[in-house]
């Protein structure tokens, strides 16, 4: 399971600690506290251990814990990773109460919990918050951003020293790069100072701190305060800089094909090849139709890639930004993208997809009516997937949804356009006129 409390419990179990007697009340001083939230879950998981290594956690149903709110097990827990290890057994709860409180500087928690053999146990924790002795400032002229969003919700900023050792990570809670942050916007597991050089490979880890981040003209500036376990706070300055293209290179393929790909990843993808049928570039654009003009964020940056598969070069160009224009033919879509990459080379990529079995499918075997029309076009045919409505300058103007054989086209400048059907046995196109 995803929360496992076993593996918190470093500390081995003493062979006995307790004389489990039935509806036995128990005091215990817990010697460590450690709280984690779980973006995914929406939840704050907390685990109390002792110094004997028994072991109480509480799964919270909130996005932060409130200094001196009550979490009760009926009405705020999880009932499933809510459960205690006490002289090496697992008990459920039957019920429970948490309370955190931060005052002047000290964390106190007061939990109690109802095992389901009827033992009771209350629960305090106490500390003082470690207060940072020194300020350290680390500037880091050149970072790199990883967009985690995906993964674990978070933007993460990395600086590096000249030797290419880690630094120090920034990772922060956010659905986009620039914005001001304090703790609850952090995630911890990937927020620290690293001192990686021959004499110190320690870590320190993120406590609190806060941190703003600024777009600039070519990238991200970030300022942040850490508060570390070493009880130093570090003052951090990191700079992103985008990649800029050191040139441009033309590549023109010809035939290309076309993967829907909507229902798994929301992408149309087209991949263009080699006269030897190597991979060459592929351009994947979220979208619910294949013609229009997109930009960064109508990428799929996973399958979106220049690619020299040769013999003499194996290498793959990431996509870092861009832009693209696909417009519809009569028999496919030409595509035309600038693709930045992470080599800092700009591609100029042309593709053509043509639509296999154009000609399969004839003007009798699909039946357009009325032509011309003022609203609704009807087509009939069997095993239509998709009608297309396609304007004189190759544009996509309007698309029928699937298994359906009406398109409206009561919105459209009076005029000749091209019906592209598509069905099961292949691709018919006709010209029909709106009046």
């Amino acid at each position: 399971m995803k929360k496992v409390l076993s593996v918190l419990f470093a500390v081995l179990m003493s062979s006995v600690v307790f004389a489990q007697a039935p509806k036995t009340t128990y005091n215990l001083t817990m010697t460590s506290y450690n709280a984690e939230y779980y973006a995914e879950d929406g939840d704050w998981y907390c685990i109390l251990q002792d110094a004997n290594g028994n072991g109480f956690a509480f799964d919270i149903y909130t996005t932060s814990l409130v200094s001196g709110q009550t979490y009760t097990y009926a009405n705020d827990m999880d009932s499933y990773y809510s459960y205690a290890q006490v002289n090496g057994e697992e008990y459920n709860y039957t019920d429970a109460s948490f309370t955190y409180t931060l005052t002047n500087g000290v964390e106190t928690v007061v939990a109690m919990a109802t095992l389901e053999n009827g033992d009771i146990y209350n629960l305090t924790y106490s500390r003082t918050l470690p207060v940072a002795t020194d300020t350290l400032d680390v500037v880091i002229p050149n970072a790199e951003l990883n967009d985690l969003t995906a993964s674990n919700g978070v933007f993460q900023m990395v600086g590096f020293n000249a030797d290419q050792s880690r630094y120090a990570a920034v990772a922060i809670y956010s659905t986009s790069v620039a914005g001001s942050y304090t703790d609850d916007d952090f995630y911890a597991n990937y927020t620290y100072v690293a001192h990686l050089t021959a004499a110190d490979t320690t870590f320190a880890d993120f406590y609190s701190g806060n941190a703003t981040v600024s777009a600039t003209a070519t990238g991200y500036a970030l300022e942040a305060y850490l508060l570390c376990d070493d009880d130093v706070c570090y003052h951090i300055t990191m700079t992103y800089t985008a990649p800029v293209a050191t040139d441009t290179v033309d590549i023109v393929i010809p035939n290309a094909e076309l993967n829907d790909l909507t229902a798994s990843n929301g992408v149309f993808q087209m991949v263009g090849f080699n006269a030897d049928q190597s991979r060459f570039a592929s351009v994947a654009i979220y979208s619910s139709s294949v013609a229009g003009t997109y930009t960064n964020d109508n990428f799929y940056a996973n399958y979106t890639y220049v690619a020299y598969l040769t013999a003499a070069d194996t290498t793959i160009s990431e996509f870092y930004s861009g832009n693209a224009t696909v417009t519809a033919t009569a028999n496919g879509y030409a595509l035309e993208a600038y693709l930045l990459c992470d080599d800092e080379v700009c591609y100029h990529v042309t593709m053509t997809y043509t639509t296999s079995g154009i000609n399969t499918v004839s003007n009798d075997q699909v039946r357009v009516y009325p032509n011309p029309a003022t609203d609704m076009i009807h087509v009939e045919a069997n095993g239509i997937t998709r009608i297309e409505v396609i304007d004189l300058a190759g544009r996509v103007a309007l698309t029928s949804a699937q298994d359906v054989n009406t398109i409206n086209v009561s919105g459209l400048a009076n005029g000749v356009y091209m019906l592209r059907t598509t069905t099961t046995e292949g691709v018919n196109v006709q010209k029909i006129v709106k009046k």
